[in-house]
């Protein structure tokens, strides 16, 4: 664990040069935060979001042994827990939910998707067809039109967006569409061409939809912010960043090299993604312009998160895994300790992460701002996961004896 004297490491960007910053981790299990669970622990509870509103969003299932077409979305908002799409006649099997401000987005199949019916074939050799012309039109059987009928089941998983009051579903269209990002004013997601034609970007702005790619490749992983939107693509050869401005409606590729560029994520100020220039995989970014590596570890550097002018990532520094800051300028190792940091996020100047406090099982931790003092929120027999934060507060889920929680941590005023 972190005692008193234990240091920061900041490395440059682009060497292993390790200096030593003189700042203090002290723990005490959440003394500066008042935390308390929000969801139903007798659902399966899964996947929690928070935006900076505070507005905390999962996935919540009736029980063991369910499966996604049982699920909701649940929100807690302004300290009321509401499920929103309970009795929903529109959608079913409601997952990965993802929020910015008051709005909510997520992935969904149809409870009723249109089709058109089988028609009925003649038997051969009934209504033989007389030799004359007149004779052979009167004889014919009519074919029936086409008849479309509603039927339970599912026309492709949708995007449905709830924009702070009303649930709305966006595609109808019998294709499969996954992966939504949202801001103030604009929704991506990645839609189905059947394989082996692969996935295209769709983009949602303001009620108007429109398709940004247009090929037989893959892409993948929209990431929203504002009207930008940025993903990862095959170019026929390998994966890379592409970025598409809805205001000039122009893409542009940032990236173009022999290796694979993965998992983008982008703010106002940059974009962030993985990179595999060798056989493990570093961290780059693209600020001002151009394009930066931040990190040079031994294994894989993965698990990025961007917000602002700080972007996060964990790597293996030799002995175990650790959480790592950019700051717009240099970077900052962030934990320096004998067991796994992981699965970092970060938002408003916050930083979360899961830790396997005394290798055994993962609590939850924060640092409230890059120069502040971090906290262990949690400390506790179960497995504390999927930390988010936002607006200087974190969510988590925690799983403990077949109870799945979902917790929120606030600032003590």
């Amino acid at each position: 664990m972190f005692w008193p004297g234990n240091k920061l490491r900041i490395r440059d960007s682009f060497t292993q040069l390790a200096l030593f910053l003189c700042i203090v981790f002290q723990f005490t299990a959440g003394a500066e935060y008042d935390i308390r669970q929000i969801a139903d622990e007798t659902r399966i509870n899964r996947d929690p979001v928070i935006s900076g509103t505070g507005l905390v969003a999962w996935q919540s299932l009736s029980g063991e042994g369910t499966d996604n077409a049982e699920s909701e979305v649940v929100i807690y908002q302004n300290g009321t827990v509401k499920p929103l799409t309970e009795g929903s006649a529109l959608v079913a099997g409601n997952l990965n939910p993802r929020v910015h401000g008051s709005r909510a987005v997520w992935t969904a199949g149809s409870k009723r998707a249109e089709y058109v019916a089988p028609q009925p074939r003649v038997p051969a050799g009934t209504n033989a067809v007389p030799a004359d012309t007149e004779t052979a039109a009167a004889a014919a059987p009519e074919e029936p039109a086409p008849k479309k009928e509603v039927k339970p089941g599912r026309g492709g998983d949708n995007i449905v967006f709830w924009d702070g009051s009303e649930v709305k579903v966006l595609t109808n269209d019998g294709r499969d569409n996954a992966h939504p990002s949202l801001s103030d004013t604009t929704i991506a997601w990645q839609t189905d061409r059947q394989w082996p034609l692969g996935w295209e970007i769709m983009v949602w702005n303001n009620g108007e939809a429109t398709q940004v790619t247009s090929n037989e490749f893959y892409d993948m992983a929209p990431q929203v912010s504002g009207n930008r939107v940025v993903w990862y693509g095959w170019d026929g050869e390998d994966y890379e960043i592409f970025l598409y401005d809805h205001d000039t409606r122009e893409t542009t590729q940032i990236t173009d090299n022999r290796y694979d560029d993965i998992a983008p994520v982008i703010t106002e100020d940059m974009i962030a993604w993985q990179g595999f220039p060798s056989v493990e995989s570093d961290i780059f970014v693209w600020q001002d312009g151009a394009i930066k590596k931040l990190s040079d570890n031994p294994e894989d550097d993965s698990h990025v998160r961007a917000s602002g002018k700080l972007v996060v990532w964990q790597g293996f520094d030799g002995d175990d895994f650790e959480i790592y800051l950019y700051d717009g300028e240099k970077v900052v190792q962030l934990t320096n300790n004998k067991f796994d940091d992981v699965e970092p996020d970060v938002g408003d100047g916050a930083v979360c992460w899961m830790g396997y406090h005394n290798n055994w099982d993962p609590e939850i931790f924060v640092l409230p701002s890059i120069d502040g003092v971090a906290e262990m929120l949690t400390s506790n027999d179960y497995e504390d996961r999927d930390p988010k934060t936002a607006g200087r507060k974190v969510t988590w889920r925690a799983r403990n004896e077949g109870r799945t929680m979902v917790y929120l941590a606030e600032p003590k005023e």
